[in-house]
């Protein structure tokens, strides 16, 4: 009967410690996964202003029912900048400005493109 049992206070500091170590260890991967997305959006609003005052603007060709799938990205640019200002990661203004861009370039590529099927 000489050994003695652990102690219950100890194993609670010990369960509190781990809990605590968990918890910070999950605030620091939210904060790195919120930084990388303000980054990534930072990078991307860039590309995109840089590439429509080019005038070449990559646009991967995917067929979607024999038609290329432009306005679906579109589509998803525009929820994308609409996040934008709703998170006031980038000024409304220079959002708006970008979307007129993004706008007339579809406009341009798409008489473009009836031109050329006709």
């Amino acid at each position: 009967m000489g050994v003695k049992q652990p102690s219950t206070k100890h194993s609670s500091v010990s369960e509190i410690s781990n809990s605590e170590g968990k918890k910070n260890r999950l605030k620091e991967s939210l904060s790195s996964a919120e930084e990388l997305l303000r980054v990534s959006s930072q990078w991307f609003f860039k590309y995109l202003e840089n590439s429509l005052k080019k005038g070449s603007f990559f646009v991967k060709k995917e067929k979607a029912n024999g038609k290329e799938s432009i306005l679906v990205s579109l589509k998803a640019v525009n929820c994308w900048l609409d996040d934008l200002i709703k998170n006031r990661c980038e000024a409304s203004e220079k959002v708006e400005e970008l979307r007129k861009k993004l706008h007339q370039f579809l406009l341009k590529h798409i008489e473009s493109a009836i031109g050329e099927t006709m």
